[in-house]
């Protein structure tokens, strides 16, 4: 109990997607953005292989707590952000991290100082206090995109699945429903490097698009696959399975993320994340827990 309150508390994705995005190169964003998916997976990929080794709670909670020590001495030395120091108009401390980011490129810092100086520059009404008003257009629009964005994240029950996929791959008829788990896992995050690749290069929205369609196309094929013989109910719902991984991993997963890092002003960030992460979180627990009833 105590380690989720501290989990919550410390609000992971909430600090790091805004973190990873303003510390990126802007022509890169996409791609950089994506690592905090990629570092989920990953985690998820180590989980599912500690079970397939059957090791008791207390080694798995020691080999955990061993990534968390290692990941706190990196967050220890982390530059502050670009984009934070130039909003607090600390220019030379800007162009330093800058400057180690960009191995002492005099081009692509110069370049990128413009880019943040444009970007604290733009003209939009603001209170008394220079701030701009958080129930605002500028910040209610790119809110409720954001949380219907996250809504949907969720209603596709990827953590359902995640968290079933034992027992799926049990119903499936695999010997070695561990196995083929940690299987699934290594899979996504193969295609979360995908997802990297292409955010950039394709453009956000595409993506988004594309693959909602593909989602739904995955999705619609398990439920045909309740209407057939067994040989084919457990083909159509392999094949099935393995292009949800797939549509979900090259968008869904890291995307949502990529963009609730650039839609909102540096000081409504916080408020604005926090909301949004409320959201996806309140769907995640209403889809996990609605999971097992709809199976039953």
């Amino acid at each position: 109990f105590l380690l989720e309150v501290f989990t919550g508390f410390s609000s992971t994705c909430l600090a790091l997607s805004p973190y990873i995005s303003e510390i990126s190169p802007t022509k890169h964003r996409g791609k950089f953005a994506s690592i905090m998916q990629l570092q989920v997976q990953f985690g998820i990929l180590v989980i599912n292989s500690l079970a397939v080794l059957d090791l008791s709670f207390r080694w798995t909670a020691f080999i955990t707590s061993a990534i968390a020590v290692v990941n706190l001495f990196f967050v220890t030395i982390a530059p502050e952000t670009p984009r934070w120091l130039m909003s607090k108009a600390k220019v030379r401390e800007a162009g330093d991290v800058l400057d180690l980011l960009m191995e002492q490129d005099p081009d692509l810092v110069n370049d990128e100082i413009e880019v943040l100086q444009r970007s604290c520059r733009v003209e939009i009404p603001r209170d008394e206090h220079g701030a701009i008003p958080f129930f605002s257009a500028q910040n209610l629009k790119p809110l409720a995109i954001m949380c219907v964005i996250m809504i949907i994240q969720q209603v596709t029950a990827v953590n359902a699945v995640l968290a079933d996929s034992i027992t799926i791959f049990k119903d499936l008829g695999f010997v070695e429903p561990r196995t083929c788990t940690a299987g699934m896992s290594a899979a996504f995050l193969l295609f979360t490097f995908g997802s990297a690749a292409l955010t950039d290069k394709a453009g956000r929205k595409l993506l988004l698009v594309v693959f909602a369609v593909l989602i739904s196309f995955s999705l619609a094929l398990f439920s045909l696959a309740g209407f057939l013989d067994k040989g084919l109910h457990m083909a159509l719902l392999t094949l099935a399975l393995g292009s949800y991984v797939f549509s979900f991993a090259m968008a869904w997963g890291s995307i949502p993320w990529v963009l609730s890092g650039e839609m909102f002003s540096l000081e409504n960030q916080g408020r604005a994340l926090s909301i949004v992460s409320g959201v996806n979180w309140v769907f995640n627990f209403l889809t996990v827990f609605t999971w097992p009833l709809l199976i039953d």
